[in-house]
């Protein structure tokens, strides 16, 4: 903060390609530095080279100090990455397992201008209990579900609709998949090659 209050440029690009804002996302993550950047008009929502907004990064790394701040200061929850499958905040937070991060970007939910769908697609037509069972996020699943989230809701790719207990089995994520199972996933269903969470357990 001193840094700043002496006269340092805030509009130039760490690596040519991110503000400070995106930086303090990956590093230091700290409430006051990112109320301070934005209070000095560095975009809330301005995009890296990646297509990465600060927001996307701060949930990536679990900042949810920077992540309050960015919320209250009107960074949109609903923006996704313009490249890397299309995610949104929430699906960065579900897979990394960033639980309380789930929360607040979920309790935006009273404000319609800032709704978070517990089962948004990103573009790649993952949910968020998907990129979680991807990873093996059993907190955040079970905060998912318990929140609304469609607990057999498949993948939207068009070339294999699994489901996020078929995604666990591949993946081995056995007690992921238990959870699932105790919350009564439907252990039947097929995805879009007839296999059911049984053939993808068998083959892993």
């Amino acid at each position: 903060k001193l840094i700043m209050r002496s006269g340092a440029r805030l509009d130039e690009k760490g690596y040519g390609v991110r503000s400070i804002l995106h930086m303090t996302a990956c590093g230091c993550g700290i409430y006051d530095v990112g109320a301070l950047l934005i209070d000095r008009n560095v975009p809330v929502d301005g995009r890296d080279k990646a297509g990465e907004t600060p927001l996307l990064i701060a949930c990536k790394f679990g900042k949810t100090d920077l992540v309050s701040v960015l919320l209250e200061r009107g960074a949109n929850p609903n923006l996704a990455n313009k490249h890397a499958g299309g995610d949104m905040p929430i699906h960065r937070a579900a897979e990394f397992g960033h639980v309380k991060i789930v929360e607040m970007l979920l309790g935006l939910t009273l404000n319609k201008e800032k709704l978070v769908d517990v089962d948004s697609r990103n573009a790649n037509g993952d949910t968020p209990l998907i990129k979680a069972a991807l990873t093996g996020q059993i907190a955040v699943a079970r905060f998912l579900l318990a929140n609304g989230a469609v607990i057999d809701r498949p993948r939207g790719l068009e070339d294999k609709k699994q489901t996020p207990l078929q995604v666990a089995c591949q993946l081995d994520h056995y007690d992921f998949a238990g959870m699932l199972l105790e919350s009564q996933a439907d252990v039947n269903l097929t995805d879009s090659e007839g296999l059911t969470a049984l053939h993808y357990a068998a083959w892993g």
